[in-house]
């Protein structure tokens, strides 16, 4: 796990040597075990590397890494469960290491199968390869969004790329300008879906996509070459215990390819739960970190505990009474774009609680998309009870767009994300709301599917929304700036694939409370246990002194001295009781620090 950058000169100027340490140094945090650089021969292609190390600790794998004659580099981050079998059949084909790293797997993979080698990965990862032969570099990122890649590219003077957006902000080409429809769509969703970002002139590179820039035609091309939909073709699952095993073999991977200490992320939920089952069995005694929320209603470390003394685990936790001023400023610092998600700071305070004892950490994230446990799932089908959801399913199963439907308005009304587009309409300036509305992704609808029914259906909208957009970003940014690596068992894209390939009869499309998870957890733990209501890893915001103080910041910060906001229709947002609109007091305030940090304007 690491971080990050490179330049792509594609004036005839060359990469200069300040702008890439420039661009390393703003993601040291994500490696601070090694750094390393190369440039080209005509150096107009440059690569930095923070390394956290953690395969093969030796300088053997320092990066950025070239293969046996050269003509292929990498810079990359990630990990490869997979990588020793693939290794081996690498030798069988004649290729040589130099190292015990996936990083040089992958290299080598590239060089046996091309752009197709993606096919091949199991993990998460997101890496740039410079070819030198073909003069190009290509990069992609992993099938689901775990690992992050963005990129700024200016036609024709220049492509960079960063695993953070603070690498690009560092770059000279960056204009400091930021994106009307990225605004408005943040604070609709609470997050800015990809390929946006806060800023125009950079992008971020989606899941399941790769990226070719070509240095001689200087044309960049993108392409998608995963696609989950597309994948659920094969035979499907006989049984559940096959589900299971490949669960237990995700969590088995992602225990042992590792040459460091590896804990787990406990929340006393259903997830964590599981995955602390299967990793206990495997290493007795694995260490467990968890959060805890006062007011005690908020609290789940007595299931933390109890999970934790079931499993025999050496448990760790840390105690969250109230958000202080040292939060935010950190929070600002090490998110660089907006996101309002308020269990960004337990994230970040439990990653760090994590990091004083090992160096990677399991996490649930996933679970709630791939196996149905998120609570608004139940409020959707309730809703799908009306005659209107019935009309519509008839519309959908003809293929044809219900004029009485929108998708996009009902599902945001229940996920209550953030702002309705009228409510967004009244509050941000007329130039910025217009341009949203014009060239908004409607991303919610642009991933419903006919194929699924009900509550699979609002799982893969989830899965390519919901949770790269936020979860995981969250979760990368959260860890990375404690140097700590977390890897995410339920996003084993082998496991995701078995899992919506279940007939019916197995995972109905209105089973929702993850009942598969459920059923597992069964075997070892009692039903009061199991069967609790879920309860989420938000943070009890309505007991936050500093947001309940906020509406003076709000209302005379930069968003409304720049023109942003408008002070009027904020005034009477910010005069509803405050347990009412916590959830856009809190988008309102993530957006006012974040633009007092970043903005700059």
């Amino acid at each position: 796990m690491c971080g990050i950058v490179g330049i792509c000169q594609l004036d005839g100027k060359p990469a200069s040597d300040d702008d890439l340490e420039r661009m390393s140094i703003a993601i040291q945090h994500r490696g601070p075990d090694g750094a390393g650089s190369f440039f080209s021969e005509t150096r107009h292609v440059a690569f930095a590397h923070r390394r956290l190390s953690i395969i093969d600790l030796s300088e053997n794998g320092r990066q950025p890494m070239c293969n046996e004659d050269g003509r292929l580099w990498i810079t990359y981050n990630g990990e490869l469960y997979n990588y020793r079998s693939l290794r081996t059949q690498l030798i069988a084909s004649g290729h040589r290491f130099r190292s015990q790293t996936d990083t040089e797997v992958i290299l080598h993979a590239y060089e046996e199968f091309g752009p197709q080698c993606l096919d091949r990965f199991i993990g998460m990862f997101a890496f740039a390869i410079y070819d030198q032969r073909n003069e190009r570099v290509f990069a992609a990122r992993d099938r689901f969004g775990i690992k992050p890649f963005y990129y700024l590219y200016k036609e024709p003077a220049v492509f960079a790329f960063s695993s953070e957006i603070k690498g690009l902000v560092r770059f000279p080409f960056f204009k400091r300008s930021l994106d009307h429809v990225s605004i408005g769509e943040y604070f609709h969703y609470r997050y800015i879906p990809a390929p946006r970002t806060i800023w125009s002139d950079i992008r971020a590179l989606e899941p399941g996509h790769c990226l070719t820039m070509d240095l001689k035609n200087k044309k960049l091309r993108i392409t998608r070459y995963y696609s989950l939909q597309e994948r659920l073709t094969g035979r499907p699952p006989s049984n559940l215990d096959e589900i299971y095993q490949l669960l237990d073999s995700s969590v088995t991977d992602r225990l042992s390819a590792s040459d460091v200490e590896v804990g787990i992320f406990l929340s006393g939920g259903m997830d964590s739960t599981a995955i602390s089952s299967l990793a206990a069995a495997r290493q007795p005694g694995i260490k467990t970190f968890c959060i805890d929320f006062q007011p005690e209603e908020f609290s789940e470390l007595k299931h933390a505990l109890q999970t934790s003394r079931t499993l025999q685990t050496q448990n760790f936790s840390e105690t969250i009474t109230d958000l202080d001023h040292d939060d935010i400023l950190r929070m600002n610092q090490v998110f660089d774009q907006p996101l309002a998600d308020n269990s960004c700071v337990p994230t970040y305070r439990l990653s760090r609680l994590a990091r004083r004892y090992v160096k990677v950490a399991l996490s649930g994230e996933g679970g709630d998309e791939v196996f149905c446990g998120y609570r608004w799932y139940d409020q959707w089908l309730a809703k799908s009870q009306s005659l209107a959801a019935r009309l519509n399913f008839f519309y959908r199963r003809l293929g044809l767009i219900n004029p009485f439907h929108d998708f996009e308005h009902s599902y945001s009304s229940l996920l209550k994300n953030g702002f309705s587009n009228e409510e967004i309409v009244k509050f941000l300036a007329p130039p910025i709301h217009k341009d949203y509305l014009k060239g908004r992704s409607r991303i919610l609808t642009k991933f419903s599917q006919n194929r699924f029914q009900h509550a699979r259906n609002l799982q893969y909208v989830d899965l390519h929304t919901f949770l790269p957009n936020d979860m995981l970003v969250k979760t990368d940014l959260a860890s990375m700036a404690n140097s700590l690596e977390v890897r995410v068992p339920f996003l084993d894209h082998r496991l995701v694939e078995a899992v919506f390939s279940l007939k019916t009869n197995d995972f109905p499309h209105d089973a929702t409370g993850k009942p598969l998870i459920r059923q597992f957890l069964s075997r070892q733990f009692k039903p009061e246990f199991i069967n609790r209501p879920k309860r989420g890893f938000g943070a009890p915001m309505s007991h936050w002194s500093y947001l309940k103080n906020a509406a003076d910041q709000i209302l005379n910060g930069e968003a409304v001295r720049l023109g942003i906001l408008d002070p009027v229709a904020l005034q009477k947002i910010l005069a509803h009781p405050h347990d009412a609109q916590d959830q856009k007091r809190w988008v309102l305030f993530v957006f006012e620090n974040w633009l007092r940090h970043w903005g700059d304007l």
